[in-house]
């Protein structure tokens, strides 16, 4: 059974492939700029010391549209955190979707030797 992250991923191949252009509304714009910001401000200062207020300036925004967006600034990092989870899953999807034996791919992927 294919799975919803298969689907996915070979959507975003296929596409890279094709170079079909995603239009992206006003809205998707708008939260990417804010998540792109965000996770530069994110890795630039800590979570501590970032500033939605520097966020939503940044990114061009508001401070009210950023919370209309995400509401608190935990909520905003943890779609942050989890968009890079998803893309890591993603990855490691592709990696091991070659067919090799599972150990094996383990062993290409981290550089070690299984004892087994």
């Amino acid at each position: 059974m294919v799975s919803f992250i298969q689907i996915s991923i070979f959507a975003h191949e296929l596409t890279s492939l094709l170079d079909i252009k995603v239009v992206m509304s006003k809205k998707d714009n708008t939260e990417q700029a804010i998540l792109q910001t965000a996770e530069t401000e994110f890795l630039d200062k800590g979570f501590a010391l970032a500033k939605t207020t520097e966020i939503a300036k940044q990114a061009g925004v508001t401070h009210a549209m950023l919370h209309y967006y995400y509401r608190t600034k935990e909520k905003l990092f943890e779609r942050v955190f989890q968009e890079k989870v998803d893309l890591m899953a993603h990855s490691l999807v592709a990696t091991l979707d070659d067919g090799k034996p599972f150990l094996k791919q383990m062993e290409d992927l981290t550089g070690l030797t299984s004892i087994l």
